[in-house]
């Protein structure tokens, strides 16, 4: 069951980022998945600072989440990583809400 909600976020974002860009013919948009859980691994990690913004028109911050008050919240150790992730630069950022 989790995965199919994974995949039908994954395939939520790709819709709402087809419309957007959906004006300008003949372009195509490059989507970069940042996972911040990502730093809980011992190796293969990743900083927002060091995405490289010129190889993505869209980055994707993966997840904040919806609390009991339906508002969104995020992971209080991941708050470095999207404090990074606010200030990229030459890149459209979003971030995806929920989790598998």
């Amino acid at each position: 069951m989790a995965a199919a909600w994974h995949i039908s976020l994954t395939a939520l974002i790709t819709l709402l980022l087809s419309l957007y860009v959906s004006d300008s013919q003949g372009e195509f948009f490059h989507l970069g998945y940042y996972d911040a859980g990502n730093q809980d691994r011992p190796c293969l990690t990743l900083s927002p600072k060091n995405i490289t913004t010129s190889d993505y028109t869209h980055v994707v911050f993966a997840y904040a989440e919806v609390d009991e008050q339906h508002g969104i919240t995020l992971n209080p150790a991941w708050q470095p990583q999207f404090d990074e992730f606010k200030v990229l630069t030459g890149v459209k950022r979003v971030i995806a809400v929920g989790r598998f």
